[in-house]
């Protein structure tokens, strides 16, 4: 029995000493990270400056899932630095003038962004927040509001794993400037 526990308690001390505890990053930290995420997501266009600042934020072998586009079914995920490439591409091709925006809530006279947040077993934070994504279809020129999601691992200081949800079904027009009413 002696002989059992001892084995018992080597083997744990080995566990707990080949994988030490990762100290959770700082609240406003990730929260400057997922802030950082949609100013980048923001400033996307055809260069690569704009695509590589915004890759930046993320582990190289990070993944990224989103809905599906018009001609798909089910989520589409982008692996790595080259898969956001992809993303980000698709989305200066399709789109433009984005102006996705962290959802404020308001209580008690007071406003706050709220950032939920939870210890990943990764040794990290996950963060979500709700947001509204606002663009302009290329395709049509129509400008769209559509209420969303975003879910963040964070692991070192970078994005790990993103899932970003819209709802599509929720998805508004925004008035064009010719059919508001004069001031």
């Amino acid at each position: 029995m002696t002989v059992m526990v001892l084995l018992v308690t080597l083997a744990l001390a080995g566990q707990s000493a080949s994988a030490p505890p990762v100290a959770p990053a700082p609240a406003a930290e990730t929260e400057a990270l997922v802030r950082a995420w949609f100013d980048r997501w923001n400033q996307l266009s055809d260069g690569p400056a704009s695509v590589d600042a915004w890759i930046q934020l993320y582990e190289p072998d990070a993944l990224h899932t989103t809905g599906p586009a018009s001609h798909q079914k089910g989520t589409v995920t982008f692996k790595g630095h080259e898969g956001l490439r992809a993303l980000a591409a698709m989305t200066v091709s399709t789109t433009e003038r984005p102006a996705y925006r962290l959802e404020i809530e308001t209580a008690r006279e007071q406003a706050a962004v709220l950032f939920h947040t939870a210890a990943g077993p990764w040794g990290g934070p996950s963060v979500a927040v709700q947001f509204a994504a606002v663009y302009t279809e290329k395709a049509t020129g129509k400008r769209y509001v559509t209420p969303g999601a975003a879910f963040f691992q964070v692991q070192g200081g970078k994005i790990r794993r993103a899932r970003i949800y819209l709802a599509a079904d929720e998805r508004a027009e925004v008035e064009p400037e010719t059919k508001r009413r004069p001031g």
